[in-house]
């Protein structure tokens, strides 16, 4: 449970979602060698890449690797 309304809640390892240490397991967990291996972000690549996109507001979770699939 969040101290306040509103408040990140820690993941499972305890790690709040400010510190750098939860920005680096995020790294870890989406750069396995099972995911450098497969494409695994092709089918969003394409989707993102075929829609016909203005600017671009990311709001979501994780590091922004769709971000990079945006020209």
């Amino acid at each position: 449970m969040p101290d306040r309304p509103g408040a990140p809640e820690p993941d499972s390892t305890g790690a709040d979602t400010k510190d750098a240490a939860y920005t680096e397991r995020l790294i870890d967990l989406q750069t396995v060698w099972w995911k450098r291996l497969l494409p695994v972000q092709a089918p969003y690549r394409y989707n993102m890449r075929r829609l016909p996109l203005g600017h671009t507001l990311d709001i979501g979770c994780g590091i922004g690797r769709i971000l990079e699939h945006l020209s």
